[in-house]
């Protein structure tokens, strides 16, 4: 005959074993490990890319010069002269690799601020240049990607760009002094590198100085006579974004027969610096929060919920074993 069986403890029996809570927590506690693991590696990654924002960034360098008058004959100097760039980002263009940069720059006589509106050669007496840019980036390496999806179309349907090569508007994230940056210029038709200057700190941002010197090269001075202009620009980057926070650009043209046409010195603004220190202050703050702050609150977090788990568990299952009924007519295993 079939001994009879002990009925099984039913779900709300206190002798059945509770593990729903340490299991959880364990499992908890595995998961924040895990994200804290992800945060410095996968996530990282996907936060150094260069921002797709829908608004325009002002930079405004001001300095002096001294310009060929054409109607003069003569050079004239100019104590206050304005350069006013604004950069905007083609959202519709841009993806997930690739930023697509829309800039104009105007320069102009005196210390007004030029935007597109007053950019205008025919009624702004103080217009002395204009220029349109459009370039495609690649959203880490800050290099240039051309591609023609990523250019502007003619109503006729045709692809009205120009071909970019190298760095235009930032550097790449994770700058090193001995990296091996190619800078774009308009003007030069190429690139050229970019050399290691120093260390400096502007307003608690530690940067790190380049310069470029583009070379002579040849040039319609004014639109209207040949000579040669030779740009050389100084870059205070922010290593760990690529941002550019202070710039200054000495232009010289010379004319064919070696007289000077133009040589004008300008420089971020202090305004434009303090704007730039706070994007780059921004930008670090929330790196700063992937790389170290996050990992670190989620993996204590998680050590944390697992070691408590465990705990939990190893708990209960001592208090089990010790509520056992003891049985008095067992053999003990040896007797002395």
């Amino acid at each position: 005959m079939t001994e009879p069986q002990a009925d099984a403890p039913a779900p709300n029996d206190p002798k059945r074993p509770k593990i729903v809570l340490p299991a959880a927590l364990i499992g908890i506690g595995a998961l924040l490990i895990g994200l804290a693991i992800l945060f410095p590696t996968v996530i990282l990654d996907g936060v150094k890319k260069t921002p797709i924002e829908d608004t325009t960034n002002t930079s405004i360098a001001k300095g002096s010069g001294t310009i060929f008058d054409a109607e003069s004959g003569e050079l004239v100097e100019y104590n206050d002269v304005t350069a006013t760039r604004l950069v905007t980002i083609d959202t519709q263009a841009s993806d997930n690799d690739v930023a697509v940069f829309v800039a104009t720059l105007c320069v102009r006589k005196t210390g007004e601020d030029g935007g597109d509106a007053q950019c205008n050669p025919d009624d702004d007496p103080e217009f002395l240049s204009y220029s349109y840019d459009r370039v495609a980036t690649d959203r880490y390496s800050a290099n240039a990607v051309n591609d023609s999806k990523y250019e502007e179309t003619t109503t006729e349907g045709e692809v009205d760009g120009t071909k970019h090569e190298g760095l235009t508007y930032k550097f790449p994230f994770d700058v090193t002094p001995d990296g091996d940056y190619q800078v774009y210029n308009a003007d030069a038709g190429g690139t050229t590198k970019a050399e290691y200057q120093g260390e400096e700190e502007i307003q608690g941002v530690t940067v790190y100085k380049f310069q470029v010197d583009f070379g002579e090269q040849d040039y319609q001075i004014q639109n209207t006579f040949p000579g040669t202009i030779r740009n050389v620009i100084t870059y205070w980057v922010e290593p760990t974004t690529g941002l550019i926070i202070k710039g200054n650009q000495k232009q010289t043209q010379t004319f064919e027969n070696g007289d000077l046409a133009a040589d004008v010195d300008l420089t971020f603004t202090d305004e434009n610096v303090n704007n730039s220190v706070e994007r780059a202050k921004e930008s670090l703050g929330l790196l700063n929060i992937v790389k170290l702050w996050a990992p670190l609150a989620t993996g204590v977090i998680g050590l944390a919920l697992v070691v408590g788990g465990v705990l939990i568990l190893m708990k209960r299952r001592r208090g089990q074993k010790d509520e056992e009924p003891h049985d008095p007519y067992a053999t003990p295993a040896y007797s002395g």
